[in-house]
């Protein structure tokens, strides 16, 4: 069996929702999405001041943004800081575990701190700590609540893409 995009290579990584890739497809993947994501989003522009949480938001906006004159500051912590947009390693999966425990402990969704900017938030954990290490870069899920992170993973396994089609479904919710 050859990967499933340039169908030279034999696959190293299987993922359900993505089909056995060789780990260049898989990083290119990845990128691609998050490049996208930034794109749309228009979330970086020319003469920005970006304090960057993480050894793998820092390597992704490096890589992506190469070309724009920004200052990126790399840090290990998150601060306040005035003019600086602050990107933090929030995932897919962070995403969906805090949406789905806020419906189902409190009733309704707080409006979440908006002035961080998401830059994993169209990849998953698992997805993240692959390309980490395929690049040799340091990368530590946050902790989630086990019991809705355990109904998330089982309605993965069965439903592929679910965690992306509850994020499209959180983003839709957001604009109302």
């Amino acid at each position: 069996m050859l990967c499933i995009k340039c169908k030279k290579k034999e696959p190293c990584i299987r993922l359900k929702h993505l089909g056995p890739l060789c780990n260049n497809c898989f990083c290119t993947i990845i990128e691609k999405r998050i490049r996208k994501h930034i794109r749309i989003n228009k979330i970086f522009k020319k003469n920005d001041n970006i304090l960057v949480i993480g050894d793998l938001c820092h390597y992704l906006v490096k890589k992506i943004i190469k070309d724009l004159p920004v200052k990126i500051i790399k840090t290990k912590k998150i601060k306040r800081t005035k003019g600086y947009k602050v990107v933090i390693p929030w995932t897919l999966d962070d995403e969906t575990n805090c949406f789905l425990n806020e419906i189902l402990s409190k009733g309704k969704t707080k409006a979440r701190e908006s002035a961080y900017i998401r830059l994993l938030e169209n990849i998953t954990d698992e997805e993240a700590l692959l390309f980490s290490k395929l690049k040799g870069i340091s990368f530590k899920p946050k902790k989630k609540n086990k019991d809705i992170k355990s109904i998330l993973d089982q309605l993965e396994e069965r439903y592929p893409e679910t965690k992306f089609s509850l994020l499209k479904s959180i983003n839709q919710i957001k604009r109302l």
